[in-house]
């Protein structure tokens, strides 16, 4: 009897790794690499089938009217809990907030350099502590508002002119920061504490002086900060994102197989069309692996590729799931901003080129099925 009871657990466990094993293969084999985690994706999603679409349900902006809804040049925006919209403008009213239905709530500061005051803002986020941070960029400093506008504390940014910047729960900053090298320029990402004082640089990227003809289509990386506090960071040069603890420390690579993207005659032309006239302009044979990527609030991950749609008016977007399987390809003609409870906000131009805030419905089959 224990014999066959042995012999009973020893098959039981070979199907399940049988199983495990299988299922593995359709959904991005995991394995570890020197104490690495390491994702390796298909070229397919796990769901190829699903339906995705958006349902626009709320603009504001006009191009004449109440100054309260007219925007001068909207850099960027983000929403609470409630679904507040707070805007960054480049306005007398830096800062503005409107609520979930489009009505005007609030502004915040005003512009200036005194105390609380604003010179241009730039990034803005809600905290971990239901704070709102915005990014000075002229006056080099972040200010934190509470949610209703008053003006809590301000930091520093001392010898830093980031070109962006994030926080996470623990009070650390992450900034994107140009540094001169010899014969080059470095862009590094430097995590900061919370008096703004150096910690360390956890990724430095030289790029070579700019040569004489302008370089389409050139290779990037791109970082953000997860839910968890650790980064996502990815450099198009290859498909592959890596998740970094605030250490600097690799925890997991996130790989997908894919086909290069040549860049055709379309492409060029269109390039041209956007650059000064007389402008040389050297092409590469093929695109960067990627362009950008985004979170939504339940940390899947998006990263915009150079692969056209069958209607050839969007781009699409490989989605990966938190523990970074590839599930899925949707199509967006939209920049999505903020991705926050089933909804997207973008900032887009009407046809007169004034900026409008829009929201939209998402109604997607692979969220009903992952609820």
């Amino acid at each position: 009897m224990k014999r066959f009871s042995i012999i009973a657990l020893i098959l039981i466990l070979l199907i399940a790794y049988s199983c495990s094993k299988k299922e593995t293969k359709g959904e991005g084999a995991a394995e570890k690499e020197n104490g690495v985690i390491v994702i390796k994706n298909p070229k397919e999603p796990l769901y190829k089938d699903t339906h995705f679409s958006l349902i626009e349900d709320l603009v504001i902006g006009k191009a004449v009217g109440e100054e309260e809804y007219m925007f001068s040049h909207l850099r960027f925006l983000t929403v609470d809990d409630e679904g507040n919209i707070y805007t960054s403008d480049d306005s007398d009213m830096p800062l503005k907030v409107y609520d979930k239905n489009g009505k005007f709530l609030r502004s915040i500061s005003r512009k200036g350099q005194g105390l609380g005051e604003i010179g241009s803002s730039y990034t803005i986020q809600i905290t971990s502590d239901n704070e709102l941070l915005v990014y000075d960029v002229r006056n080099r400093k972040i200010l934190f508002f509470t949610l209703e506008g008053i003006h809590l504390r301000s930091k520093d940014l001392k010898n830093y002119s980031p070109l962006q910047i994030y926080s996470d729960s623990r009070q650390n900053y992450y900034i994107l920061d140009s540094v001169k090298i010899p014969n080059a320029e470095s862009y590094n990402i430097v995590r900061l504490d919370e008096n703004m004082n150096f910690v360390l640089n956890l990724i430095e990227y030289p790029v070579p002086p700019p040569p004489k003809t302008f370089l389409a289509f050139f290779t990037f990386f791109y970082f953000k900060v997860l839910p968890d506090d650790n980064l996502l960071y990815g450099d198009s040069k290859n498909y592959e994102l890596q998740i970094l603890n605030p250490e600097g420390r690799i925890l997991k690579r996130i790989i997908k197989e894919y086909d290069p993207i040549p860049v055709t005659k379309k492409d060029k032309e269109f390039r041209r069309r956007n650059m000064p006239k007389g402008q040389k302009v050297e092409f590469p044979s093929h695109h960067p692996a990627f362009y950008g990527f985004f979170l939504d609030d339940t940390g899947k991950i998006y990263v915009r590729t150079w692969q056209e749609p069958l209607d050839k008016e969007r781009y699409l977007y490989d989605v990966f799931n938190y523990e970074g399987k590839f599930m899925a390809q949707i199509p967006l003609n939209i920049r999505p901003q903020v991705w926050k409870n089933s909804k997207i906000y973008t900032i887009e131009e009407d046809e007169e080129g004034f900026h409008q805030i829009k929201r939209y419905q998402i109604i997607w089959d692979l969220m009903k099925q992952h609820e």
